[in-house]
């Protein structure tokens, strides 16, 4: 019988990926000014999750040499059109073939749907959304960016941008209306500032 998704441990595992990850790559590419990341979760064949991450340089020089618009999102965020890829489930840490029993058990069922809160790839894409939040506060302030940078969360590659940076949106709305409700998410005041 296969194991469970430990869904908070892989939480943990590849925010720990994705900082260790983002440390390196920022060392490496001083100069570059990033607009957008999108973690991609692959949930179906072979499961894995990339944080892509782009430069306006890099779009432009794709879109034969033309700037694309600030608000053609869906041309702005197509993983594959990105320059850099860092995969985060590389490790052997990362549960890729529980992952994909349970999508298979998802797939069976027939009152199941992939934006049903109970399967894998709800559970995943949530993750995902909860990674880029995390990595929003900590480790993409190491790279320079636009002040209007942009995360996306995708689990197809050809889904269109407008959609994957509005599921992230929704997200990280809901989490910031949570947080300032909660007396305890709410930052404490430190003594002496």
């Amino acid at each position: 019988m296969a194991r469970t998704v430990d869904w908070t441990a892989l939480e943990q595992l590849l925010l720990r990926e994705a900082t260790t990850a983002l440390a390196d790559f920022a060392a490496e590419h001083p100069d570059d000014v990033f607009y957008g990341a999108v973690l991609d979760v692959e949930p179906y064949d072979g499961a894995s999750v990339s944080l892509h991450l782009n430069t306006e340089a890099h779009l432009t020089a794709e879109n034969d040499g033309k700037p694309v618009p600030a608000d053609d999102l869906h041309s702005r965020f197509l993983p594959g059109a990105f320059e850099h890829t860092l995969d985060l489930s590389e490790t052997d840490e990362f549960p890729g073939d529980e992952i994909e029993a349970a999508v298979e058990r998802d797939l069976e069922d027939p009152d199941a749907d992939d934006d049903d809160p109970k399967t894998a790839t709800y559970q995943l894409l949530e993750l995902a959304c909860r990674l880029g939040f995390a990595l929003e506060q900590t480790a993409f302030q190491q790279l320079k960016r636009t002040d209007d940078f942009t995360i996306a969360v995708t689990r197809d590659p050809r889904e269109p941008g407008d959609f994957s940076v509005a599921r992230y949106a929704k997200f990280k709305n809901k989490a910031l209306r949570e947080r300032r409700s909660s007396p305890l998410l709410i930052n404490k005041p430190k003594p002496g500032v």
